[in-house]
């Protein structure tokens, strides 16, 4: 994963684990066998208005975002949207996804609001 902080550039290695999610609802994309990764940095960045660009070269993502950071610690965390499976929609399970189908995105949260 690749994060570029107003032009500053760092690759984030990520730690995986594997795993096995057990249904807990219709539609649930992280239902099933896989691998999760964590990506963590530390960084020290000044209050008040960065451009981030979040992207993963190899899945051909990249997300673009004006973040304002107040004063103190502040967390940004990067949830996966997966992929539409594919086949004949049905009206119950339209727009259905699947980490099997490979990451389309994310869901990006900063001190617990989404973007």
């Amino acid at each position: 994963m690749l994060l570029n902080i107003d032009g500053q550039a760092v690759q984030l290695q990520g730690n995986l684990r594997e795993e096995r999610i057990e249904p807990r609802g219709l539609g649930d994309a992280e239902v099933g066998e896989g691998i999760r990764y964590r990506f963590s940095k530390k960084l020290r960045l000044r209050a008040g208005t960065h451009k981030v660009v979040i992207a993963l070269p190899t899945d051909g993502i990249a997300m673009e975002h004006k973040i304002t950071l107040p004063e103190g610690s502040n967390t940004m965390l990067l949830e996966p949207l997966y992929k539409a499976t594919p086949g004949k929609r049905r009206p119950a399970f339209y727009g259905a996804t699947s980490f099997e189908e490979g990451i389309g995105g994310f869901r990006v949260v900063l001190n617990g609001q989404p973007l």
